[in-house]
């Protein structure tokens, strides 16, 4: 059931996104649509989706543990296979985006696991009308 429940708000969080660059209805600020990434990628982290954690990484995406997007889903598929991920919780009751034009930063977001506890920070970019992570920090 719980499965099923993340599941539906990982694909209610993904409607939103996408509704959010079309152009169409109503206007939605950046701050939200950013916070609708970061909530849709969180929620997939939390449902061991590496798919849908990284769907709105850029190509050019960068890690400041080096390597880039092909690079972080391998360790996040390594992460998934050794338990690293199983009850993975996620706060961002504190986060803060700030926008600059196309550009964007969002952070703190807090991970508690069996891995510990880390904090990662996001870099972002607006391109052809849709935000995508460029970078992440974790420390």
């Amino acid at each position: 059931m719980m499965k099923a429940m993340k599941f539906g708000v990982v694909a209610l969080a993904m409607v939103a996104l996408v509704g959010c660059g079309g152009g169409g209805g109503g206007k939605v600020s950046d701050d939200q649509m950013i916070k609708t990434l970061i909530d849709q990628a969180m929620a997939a982290l939390q449902a061991q989706d590496i798919e849908g954690m990284t769907a709105n990484y850029a190509e050019d995406f960068k890690s400041d543990q080096g390597g880039g997007k092909a690079e972080m889903v391998e360790f996040l598929k390594g992460a998934k296979e050794q338990g690293f991920l199983d009850g993975i919780k996620v706060d961002s009751s504190k986060l803060v985006i700030a926008v600059d034009g196309a550009k964007a930063t969002a952070k703190p977001i807090n991970l508690e696991g069996a891995f510990g506890a880390l904090t990662i920070e996001f870099n972002l970019e607006k391109r052809d009308g849709k935000w995508l992570v460029t970078y992440q920090a974790q420390y």
